[in-house]
């Protein structure tokens, strides 16, 4: 077995062909970690955690590796593979270990039945999923609405990766030029209007949640952004939220009168902390919230949407901009739309009495 010093491997890298190595990095440090070096001529020496203190199973490492490296390419690629089933378990050791909760669950719930397609088209190693085989997975996708196609692909996509790079998988990319377009469907998206909205925020159950519901319909806040509001973020001498919304890019929006009004309802009740929503009760991806939403949606006698509950409001907002006649680079940037075409074509809805106003003005 071969360990090599640092003079040694600027040698090896000089040669004509990759070698294999093992070390122990920061050795002094007490780190006691054994290391797989890869040295490629031309390129930076690269070091991979081998996981463990043993040198016997790092030397293991570095005899595969070096077996690797004399046989053929063609050889080389089926050789490099790993178990399909046991690749999917350590990936969601992994998710689990970095995003426990909820992120772990969203996961396991859209990756694994892509496994089990792959299972059922034969594939049993990594590489025996192909390009041909995902097309196939796309095809056989149930209707579902955009967004859960597209969260779908991405996480199975970003497990493949996952495990290219974990598994020292070169080239092993078989989603590589595979995309999804899927027509976006606006049948039955419906708005709420500005009488709808009223009663909406006169059935919610305390003022806090009328403004918290309030920030959303009169001024567009995404249910992140108010969910974590600040009361260091509402600046009362120019009446504007400075905020950082999606993409981490800083904004700052106007705060109407309708919205004062309910900002001044809850001025006594902002906790220590200074936010203005507990996490108790308004926390992120819990079912509380959407049951809350549903229950004062049920008060103001309208009926309960099958999705988008609290992102209608948003939805609704860009809508009453464009019937009080506010004009649409006015809207994009209330919006905080990088394009119109998103406010005018995701955001706006148009209702059958909006269209028999509009041909009557003329």
């Amino acid at each position: 077995m071969i360990e090599m010093t640092k003079k040694q491997s600027s040698m090896a890298a000089l040669g004509s062909k990759t070698t294999y190595a093992i070390r122990q990095l920061h050795k002094s440090a007490g780190n006691k970690t054994w290391y797989g070096c890869v040295y490629t001529p031309g390129q930076s020496p690269k070091h991979i955690s081998l996981h463990t203190e043993s040198k016997q199973l790092a030397e293991k490492w570095l005899t595969k590796m070096q077996f690797v490296e004399m046989m053929p390419p063609s050889w080389q690629r089926e050789f490099n593979d790993y178990p399909m089933e046991k690749a999917y378990e350590e990936y969601l050791q992994y998710v689990e270990s970095v995003h426990p909760g909820v992120t772990y669950k969203t996961y396991k719930s859209r990756i694994h039945p892509c496994v089990e397609f792959m299972q059922a088209q034969g594939c049993i190693n990594l590489r025996q999923i192909t390009k041909g085989v995902i097309l196939k997975l796309i095809a056989s996708f149930p209707e579902h609405r955009r967004m859960t196609i597209h969260e779908r692909f991405r996480s199975f996509r970003l497990w493949l990766r996952w495990c290219a790079k974990h598994y020292d998988m070169n080239e092993f990319d078989p989603c590589d030029g595979v995309s999804i377009k899927v027509p976006y469907d606006k049948e039955n998206e419906e708005s709420w209007c500005e009488d709808e909205i009223k009663r909406i925020l006169d059935a919610a159950p305390d003022p806090l949640y009328r403004f918290f519901l309030g920030l959303m319909a009169y001024a567009g806040l995404r249910l992140k952004e108010a969910l974590f509001l600040r009361t260091e973020d509402i600046h009362r001498d120019t009446r504007e939220i400075a905020l950082v919304g999606k993409g981490n890019k800083f904004a700052v929006v106007p705060i109407s009168d309708k919205l004062w009004v309910l900002y001044e309802a809850v001025m006594t009740e902002i906790k220590p902390d200074g936010r203005f929503f507990p996490p108790g009760r308004f926390e992120q991806n819990t079912p509380e919230l959407g049951v809350m939403f549903k229950f004062v949606l049920t008060r103001a006698g309208l009926p309960i949407p099958k999705k988008s509950l609290h992102h209608r409001l948003r939805h609704s907002y860009c809508t009453n901009l464009i019937r009080a006649g506010v004009d649409l680079k006015t809207v994009t940037r209330l919006m905080r739309h990088s394009d119109v075409r998103i406010s005018l074509n995701v955001y706006t809805h148009i209702s059958d009495e909006s269209m028999r106003d509009g041909v009557n003005r003329i």
